[in-house]
């Protein structure tokens, strides 16, 4: 059975032909062109500079905000520190040493544990003495890299972003007000905490490398007989970078430090204001 369509009344549409002409003008008046264009570099802008209000029941709430001033006053001052740093050096610390001992104790350590998975056996005196000598080295030498590098550090000496990330999707599903409060407060500090010096072009931010190392600075002090499977991927994929990160001149890093530094500083304009 065929269904009729209504007729379209005519008024109606000389309603609508009228609303599509005033909108051609409005447009005409307002978005001239390049307007989008401008529109979408400043939200691009906005959006890279980690800009963020924590908003509340359609409220924003700027309690939170002294907190936050208050890590990027502390952050911008050790970027300042660590630019001043940089700028003394003709050229970086070498610290291809550490870094080539590091690998050596891993190597060691899975040709170990190999063999007792393959011959299933224990470790004699000697060699589990041998072996404890080898992780007290791994130790001591990525501390000596830590140190030597420590234009790849952070304004907080340790950060455990694991348990940041845990901490906020505890309270993210909470729905009281003092839960919610809690979960931004998490999340802004994260957002300060989570970064790292931006690139150029062809290269972007090593926040993720940073964050690995973060991680590694809590974890490799606590070895105590093998290398995890995790732990010896994070830190062959951290040696694997930083060999190349620190093969660079001194003015590579300023350049990148001067970004970060600027990119702080609005932030802390933003949230000042």
């Amino acid at each position: 059975m065929a269904v009729e369509l209504p007729k379209v009344d005519k008024n109606l549409s000389k309603i609508k032909k009228e609303y599509w002409k005033n909108i051609d003008q409005m447009q005409k008046q307002t978005c001239k062109p390049g307007v989008m264009k401008e529109f979408n570099k400043k939200l691009k802008d906005y959006r890279g500079s980690g800009f963020y209000l924590p908003i509340i029941n359609n409220r924003i709430y700027s309690d939170v905000f002294p907190e936050m001033i208050s890590e990027l006053k502390e952050k911008i001052s050790w970027l300042e520190k660590t630019m001043k740093r940089l700028k003394a050096l003709k050229r970086l610390p070498r610290v291809s040493d550490e870094l080539e001992l590091i690998q050596k104790k891993i190597n060691q350590s899975l040709e170990l544990q190999e063999k007792i998975e393959r011959f299933d056996k224990k470790l004699t005196t000697e060699e589990s003495k041998k072996h404890e000598e080898s992780l007290v080295i791994l130790k001591k030498a990525f501390a000596q890299f830590l140190d030597k590098a420590f234009y790849l550090g952070r304004y907080v000496e340790t950060i455990d972003h694991f348990e940041n990330r845990m901490n906020h999707d505890s309270y993210y599903s909470k729905s009281s007000r003092r839960d919610k409060i809690k979960q931004k407060k998490i999340f802004l500090k994260r957002k300060i905490l989570e970064d790292g010096a931006p690139g150029d072009s062809h290269s972007g931010s090593d926040k993720f490398f940073r964050t690995t190392l973060d991680t590694l600075k809590i974890k490799v002090p606590k070895i105590e007989k093998w290398l995890t499977e995790d732990m010896r991927y994070d830190l062959e994929y951290a040696l694997d970078i930083a060999k190349r990160m620190t093969k660079v001149k001194p003015s590579h890093y300023r350049q990148r430090f001067e970004k970060w530094l600027t990119q702080t500083k609005e932030q802390l304009d933003f949230y000042e204001d």
